[in-house]
C-alpha cells in the first residue's frame, strides 16, 4: 500500500507542478496520515489499488507503482469515463494531503499531564468519557460539587499550533486525521476532534447564545431562561482584528455588502483571550480548573466496553497502547459527542435496538472569491467573527479557513482555477453557506468497528441550499468579488456577466458539502431510553448522556455554548 500511495504522490506532483516530498516526508508524513484515515476511505483505497495494479498489468504488463506518469494519466483519463468509480477522489486526497504536509507544515507537541495512577485506584465515584466542551464541563461542576471524579479521553493533550489547521494538527487531534465521509447522494466530509479538549481545540471558537428553544426542550418543566455562567465574560471576547490588515479589509467588505443589500450581520464573541491573542479552549480554560481542583485524568485512552453490575457498580474496559484497564464506577456521564455516544452505548446494548438514530450535521458549501484588495494570507492565521444571519434559521453566511492551501484544495479539479490560486491567492477568500438540514444514520459495514454514517438529503433540503448558494454569490458580488469560483466535482467561474445563468449553472449533482458540527441523536424526552426524573439519565442504569447527543432540534449556529450550557445545567439539576 505505502508503494502505491507514493507512485500517487509521485504522479500528483509531476502534474501539478508541486515541491517534490523527499522519500522520508512521503513515509513519514502523507503515509502515516493516510493510515488514520476513516476505515471505508483505507478499504476503498486498497479496492483502488487492486483495480488499478488489474487494469495495468492488462493494458501496460506493469503494475500501476511501476508505470510512468504519462501512462498513469491515461490510466486515470480512462478511468473517470465511469462516473460510478468515483477515480476522482483518489486525485483529490492525495493533492490535499500533499499541499497540506508540503509548505504548510508545523511541527507541534505533545503536552505531559499528571495521569491517573489506575494501579492504586479501581473504583472511582463519577467517570467522565471525553474531555471537550460537554465533558469538561460535567467533570468541572461534579468535581466542585465535591464529588470523586476520573475524566477518559481517546486522544492527546496536543499544544496549539500557529497556523490555522495545519498537517500536524490534523493528524494529532483531528479523528482519523479529518479525513472522515459520510455516504449519500452528495459528496460530504465532516470533522470531529479526537484530542483533549475536544472540539474546542479544532473549531473557530465562535460564541452564540446558548439556544433557549433548545434548552426548553432539553430541561422541560425545568428550565429556567437565566444564563448559569456568570463568569462566562472572562473566557469569551471581541477579538481585536484592527493591526491584521488582511483580516481588517475583510471585514470591512462583509460590512459593506450587509450595508448595501439591507441584510442583518452580527459580530460574534469567541472563545478567546485578545491580551494574548489565543484561543480560550478547554485545555486553556475550564479543563486546566479541574485539574488544578484535583481531578483526574486518563489520556490517550479509548472506552471501549461497559457493564452494568448493579445499581452501585458499572465496570468499563479501556483500551490503551499498553495495556487493557478496568475500572469500576457508581454514574457514567457519557460525553463523546454526536454520533459517537450513540455509537458506543448501542455497541454495549445500552439502547434499544429501534433507537431513532436522527442525529445531524450542519452542511457548509462553500465559494471562493477573488477581490481587487489584499483580504489573506499565506498561513490563514485567522478568519473574521462577522456572520450574515439574515435568513436564519434556514441558513447562515461567514469566512472559512482560506490559507492557500486551503484554496488549492477547493479549486483543485480545475487547471484555471488552481493556477489563479497559486497567483492571486493574497486576493481570494472563502465564503461558506451554512445550514442545518438533512438526516442520518448508522451503517452496519463488516469489520469495521466504528460509526458510518447514512447522510440523506431531501428534496426540500435541496432547494434551501440551493437557494442559500444564490444568496452566497450575490452577497460576495456585492461585498466587491470580481469574479468567484463555485466548488464541488467541476469547478465553475462565475462573472457579472454570466450571473444570469446560475440556475442553469448550479446542479445538486455537482455539489460537495462538509461539516465541522454533529448533533442530536437522543431524544432527552423519549421515555423509552431516558429517566423521566432526571435529565439524560438511561433508564434503570446510572448512566448519563451529557453532551450535543440531546440537541435533537436545528440548531443553525456554532452549538459550543449550547453544549456547555445543558451540560453544566445537567449536573446542578440532576445533583
Amino acid at each position: 500500500m505505502q508503494k502505491f500511495i507514493n507512485s500517487l504522490i509521485e504522479y500528483t506532483e509531476l502534474e501539478f507542478n508541486i515541491k517534490p516530498l523527499s522519500s522520508f516526508q512521503k513515509k513519514r508524513k502523507i503515509y502515516t496520515h493516510f493510515c488514520k484515515s476513516q476505515k471505508i476511505i483505507f478499504y476503498f483505497f486498497f479496492f483502488y489499488l487492486m483495480l488499478l495494479n488489474c487494469i495495468s498489468l492488462i493494458f501496460f504488463l506493469k503494475k500501476f507503482s511501476n508505470l510512468k506518469n504519462k501512462s498513469k494519466k491515461k490510466l486515470f483519463l480512462f478511468l473517470k469515463k465511469f462516473s460510478l468509480l468515483k477515480v476522482e477522489k483518489i486525485e483529490d486526497l492525495i493533492h490535499a494531503l500533499l499541499i497540506l504536509n508540503n509548505n504548510f507544515y508545523e511541527k507541534i507537541n505533545k503536552i505531559k499531564l499528571n495521569q491517573f495512577n489506575f494501579s492504586d485506584q479501581t473504583y472511582i465515584e463519577n467517570i467522565v468519557i471525553g474531555s471537550g466542551p460537554s465533558g469538561t464541563m460535567t467533570a468541572l461542576q461534579l468535581k466542585k460539587s465535591g464529588y470523586d471524579t476520573l475524566v477518559v479521553e481517546k486522544g492527546s493533550y496536543i499544544e496549539t499550533p500557529k497556523q490555522k489547521h495545519c498537517s500536524e494538527e490534523l493528524m494529532q487531534k483531528w479523528s482519523n486525521g479529518g479525513l472522515n465521509g459520510a455516504l449519500g447522494s452528495s459528496d460530504f466530509q465532516f470533522a470531529s476532534a479526537k484530542c483533549v479538549g475536544g472540539g474546542s481545540e479544532i473549531n473557530s471558537g465562535l460564541y452564540h447564545e446558548p439556544d433557549q428553544d433548545i434548552l426548553k426542550k432539553v430541561h422541560g418543566d425545568k428550565y429556567n431562561s437565566q444564563n448559569t455562567f456568570g463568569y462566562l465574560d472572562e473566557i469569551v471576547s471581541y477579538p481585536d482584528i484592527s493591526k491584521i490588515e488582511y483580516l481588517k479589509k475583510l471585514a470591512e467588505f462583509y460590512n459593506k455588502s450587509a450595508n448595501k443589500l439591507g441584510w442583518k450581520i452580527s459580530k460574534l464573541k469567541r472563545f478567546y483571550n485578545s491580551k494574548i491573542n489565543k484561543k480560550n479552549s478547554m485545555t486553556e480554560t475550564y479543563l486546566n480548573e479541574f485539574l488544578s481542583l484535583e481531578g483526574k485524568i486518563l489520556t490517550e485512552c479509548e472506552v471501549n466496553k461497559i457493564k452494568v453490575i448493579n445499581d452501585k457498580k458499572i465496570l468499563i474496559t479501556i483500551k490503551n497502547k499498553k495495556k487493557v484497564i478496568q475500572l469500576f464506577c457508581k454514574n457514567l456521564y457519557v460525553c463523546c459527542g454526536a454520533p459517537y455516544t450513540s455509537f458506543l452505548l448501542k455497541e454495549n446494548k445500552l439502547l434499544p435496538k429501534k433507537t431513532n438514530h436522527n442525529f445531524h450535521f450542519h452542511p457548509m458549501y462553500k465559494i471562493v472569491g477573488k477581490f481587487p484588495e489584499k483580504i489573506n494570507h499565506n498561513r490563514s492565521i485567522d478568519i473574521i467573527n462577522e456572520q450574515i444571519t439574515e435568513f436564519m434559521p434556514k441558513y447562515i453566511f461567514g469566512n472559512a479557513a482560506s490559507g492557500k492551501q486551503f484554496l488549492l484544495i477547493s479549486t483543485f479539479g480545475s487547471k484555471e482555477a488552481y493556477d489563479d490560486v497559486n497567483k492571486n491567492y493574497e486576493f481570494m477568500s472563502i465564503f461558506h453557506s451554512t445550514f442545518s438540514l438533512g438526516k442520518s444514520s448508522f451503517l452496519k459495514v463488516p469489520l469495521i468497528d466504528e460509526p458510518i454514517i447514512k447522510y440523506k438529503l431531501s428534496k426540500d433540503d435541496y432547494k434551501i441550499i440551493i437557494e442559500g448558494i444564490k444568496n452566497l454569490v450575490l452577497f460576495t458580488f456585492n461585498a466587491g468579488a470580481e469574479y468567484i469560483y463555485l466548488t464541488g466535482k467541476k469547478i465553475i467561474k462565475i462573472n457579472k456577466n454570466n450571473l444570469h445563468n446560475l440556475d442553469t449553472l448550479l446542479s445538486i449533482d455537482n455539489l460537495s458539502l462538509s461539516s465541522v458540527h454533529l448533533l442530536g441523536g437522543l431524544d432527552v424526552n423519549d421515555s423509552n431510553i431516558f429517566d423521566k426524573n432526571k435529565i439524560g439519565k438511561l433508564k434503570n442504569h446510572n448512566i448519563y448522556v451529557n453532551d450535543s447527543s440531546l440537541i435533537t432540534g436545528n440548531l443553525l449556529k456554532n452549538p459550543q455554548g449550547t453544549i456547555m450550557e445543558i451540560a453544566k445545567r445537567n449536573i446542578q439539576i440532576n445533583t
